[in-house]
Order: C-alpha cells, then structure tokens, then sequence
C-alpha cells in the first residue's frame, strides 16, 4: 500500500502529498537493545543475590531467561508494529504523522499553526552515525513539552528535511500572504 492510501482518511480535497519519511528502522530498535541490556543486568544483580542466600537454583536460573525473552520478545513485537504503522508526512497544506501499532492514529498540524520545530539529536542517534535524529514541532494548542505528538522521531537526514520543511513552510506563508 502507497502513502497516498494510507493517508487517504485524512487528506483534503486538494492537498497534495509533497514528501514521506520512515523513521531509522536500526534507530528504533536501539532503545529495545538498551533496555535489554538494562534487563539483564537488573536481573543478574537479583539472581546472584537469590543464588549467594539460597544456592544455585535452576528454576531461578530458567525463570530469569524466560522473563529476558519475554520482555525482548514483547518489545520487539511493539517496535515492528509502531514501525509499520509510522509514516511522516509533508503535504502541501500540513505536516501528518501517523502512528500506532494495532490501529493507526494520525496527528495533524497546519503550516499556519507551527510556532516552534525543535531538532533533537540524542546519544543514541550518535550511535547510529546514519545522521538520525528527531524533529518535533509545537503550536500555541500543543506546545511542546518533551516530544510532542507532531514530532517526526528517528528520522535519517535530520538537518536536510527540517531545511525542507522550513523551506515548504516559508513558501506556504508567501502563497498565503498573496492571496489575503
């Protein structure tokens, strides 16, 4: 299925797609292996504290494997879900981010609406060294506190779409400025 389909919902008549965006798949996945990570020692600091009282228990030994399994397996399953289901989107009216990992939640904000665009490179965005970070855009109804929902996360390129959108923005501003 293309963008155009999966937008089909909420596009005006006349609003043209101008340019998607996926986020980083690798990127995304960054946070499952951090927690992972954070899992696992968690775990075996308690296991070994179990182990040094109680002895050496399989059960506990089992019982902790199954619950790094589940949890990576769980988190992984969400990651793919919310992956499939993200598309970022500038239209020639509005900036669209759809989300969501059974259904799909589509958030919207206008051109003439964007008070602030925040770029955010974190150190996980670093790691990845695909130039990857997050844009987040806030309005007077929805400033931005954190993340907001009209924020376009992981995404490659970083500094060449948020010139893009700046530059779609400005253009948008003109056209409208000539028609009042």
């Amino acid at each position: 299925m293309n963008e155009t389909e999966l937008l089909k919902p909420v596009l005006d008549k006349g609003e043209e797609i101008i340019k998607w965006y996926k986020p980083h798949r690798f990127r995304a996945y960054i946070d499952l292996i951090f927690t992972i990570i954070i899992l696992v020692l968690f775990l075996r600091g308690l296991t070994i504290g179990v182990f040094i009282q109680e002895g050496f228990m399989l059960s506990w030994l089992l019982m902790y494997i199954f619950v790094v399994v589940l949890v990576t397996a769980i988190q992984a399953i969400l990651i793919s879900l919310w992956y499939k289901k993200t598309i970022y989107v500038i239209t020639n009216k509005r900036i669209i981010v759809r989300t969501g990992y059974i259904g799909a939640d589509y958030h919207e904000l206008d051109y003439d609406t964007i008070g602030a665009i925040t770029v955010i490179v974190d150190w996980k965005d670093k790691l990845v060294k695909k130039n990857t970070g997050s844009i987040s855009f806030g309005s007077m109804a929805s400033p931005m506190i954190g993340l907001s929902r009209f924020t376009f996360k992981h995404i490659t390129d970083l500094y060449a779409v948020n010139r893009e959108i700046k530059a779609i923005m400005d253009e948008n501003k003109q056209k409208s400025d000539h028609e009042n």
